[in-house]
């Protein structure tokens, strides 16, 4: 049995687009200026979790109408991405009932009046704003590199946001850090899309200065399509599916940096409690997607009580939609590479605190967890002893203050 499959670009299904409207997400508390969604849950899309410092971000800056949201820009997005694949930079748009007919269960949801303007919106939304992609690290870079452009992306960001709330023009791409600013597509001759360079890399696949600016994630039209009416759930399984390539064991990912990077504006509670619901729906469409929520309830050391940190737990697997054995070992040869960078610090750390560089008998990662432990053991011993330190000072400082109040010049 064969299934149809359709595309997202990385970008977007690594990163979420936000939840609601603008005026929704004041309302919530969230700017709606502009949008900033972090890497908080795992390198982008093949990066081993806290394997090095995340980079990645995708910014949105909005047009004169906002930002785009929801599941139809989402839905938009996919179908560039299959036409940019299918057609090249440029190409003219059918129809909106015959677009959102491909993603609806229902004939009759596919030509409602209001479903069509709302997603005739979602394009204009889209076609409006500015958007800034920072796609992970390169393989080659050492981890000076890294840090230098982790310091020029923060800059960059912090301006970005500046420029988005005074009405300034919008930042320029920097290709040596990694950081490609760009408009999604403007029309040409009236009807027909042009996309921009930019955005056409990102959506099929390129590279510039050394940085994999974008490719595309394969998705299972029948799934995108009983999911379409769900946000959350398509959100979740796009990620899920960007996501899985590059586990080679399991990967426990905290609920609050998932958050971060796909949560959409969302409240925190209300995206931990999206993340619950939407699991049991794409297991009606991805039955063995090796993905399960996780209370993460721990008894805390010092007082005894049990705290929630709710996680999202992805085994081992292959994505839902076929991708080639190929690019799943180009995958893992990367993942690899960032655990060879990670295994290099923590032995530089070692090495400064005095510790063995490598333990006789043990595997790459059977070392890499032994000197996880021993540095998080070293670093909470610092911790304490300077905790100690400080509690001597204060003492010290308290007896001498009691000392000079005793103290009468006149007694000699």
């Amino acid at each position: 049995m064969t299934h149809e499959n359709t595309k997202l670009a990385r970008a977007f299904a690594a990163f979420s687009l936000p939840s609601q409207q603008a005026s929704k997400s004041k309302e919530l508390g969230f700017d709606p200026y502009n949008f900033a969604a972090p890497d908080g849950a795992g390198m982008d899309w093949c990066r081993s979790v806290l394997t090095l410092r995340s980079t990645s971000h995708l910014l949105i800056a909005p047009g004169a109408d906002g930002l785009p949201y929801g599941s139809f820009a989402t839905l938009r997005l996919i179908d560039l991405t299959e036409r940019a694949n299918r057609d090249g930079q440029f190409f003219s748009l059918p129809a909106a009932s015959s677009i959102l007919s491909q993603f609806k269960d229902s004939e009759a949801a596919a030509k409602s009046g209001e479903q069509i303007k709302a997603f005739n919106r979602a394009l204009d939304l889209i076609s409006d704003a500015v958007f800034c992609y920072m796609p992970s690290e390169p393989a080659g870079l050492d981890s000076r590199e890294l840090d230098r452009v982790k310091i020029a992306r923060g800059e960059f960001i912090r301006d970005w946001k500046a420029s988005c709330h005074s009405g300034a023009p919008i930042l320029d791409s920097d290709p040596q850090n990694g950081i490609f600013v760009f408009k999604m597509f403007s029309y040409r001759d009236g009807s027909e899309c042009q996309l921009s360079a930019a955005a056409y890399q990102i959506l099929t696949g390129g590279t510039v200065n050394g940085w994999s600016v974008g490719s595309y994630v394969p998705l299972r039209l029948s799934s995108v399509r009983h999911l379409s009416g769900n946000n959350s759930a398509l959100n979740l399984y796009c990620y899920l599916n960007s996501r899985k390539r590059g586990i080679r064991d399991r990967l426990e990912l905290s609920l609050y940096s998932l958050w971060t990077q796909i949560g959409g504006m969302h409240p925190a509670k209300s995206f931990y409690d999206s993340v619950k619901r939407s699991l049991p729906l794409i297991k009606e469409v991805w039955p063995d997607v090796g993905a399960f929520y996780n209370t993460g309830a721990n008894a805390d050391s010092e007082t005894g009580r049990f705290q929630k940190a709710p996680k999202l737990v992805i085994l081992q697997g292959r994505p839902q939609a076929i991708v080639s054995t190929a690019e799943l070992e180009i995958d893992l040869r990367i993942a690899e590479h960032h655990d060879r960078i990670k295994m290099e610090r923590q032995m530089s750390a070692a090495a400064k605190l005095g510790l063995p560089k490598w333990g006789k008998g043990k595997t790459k990662s059977e070392e890499v967890k032994r000197l996880s432990n021993v540095l998080r053991g070293r670093s909470v011993a610092f911790a304490e002893t300077e905790k100690a330190m400080q509690r001597k000072q204060e003492q010290e400082a308290l007896n001498a203050s009691r000392l000079d109040q005793n103290f009468d010049p006149f007694d000699i």
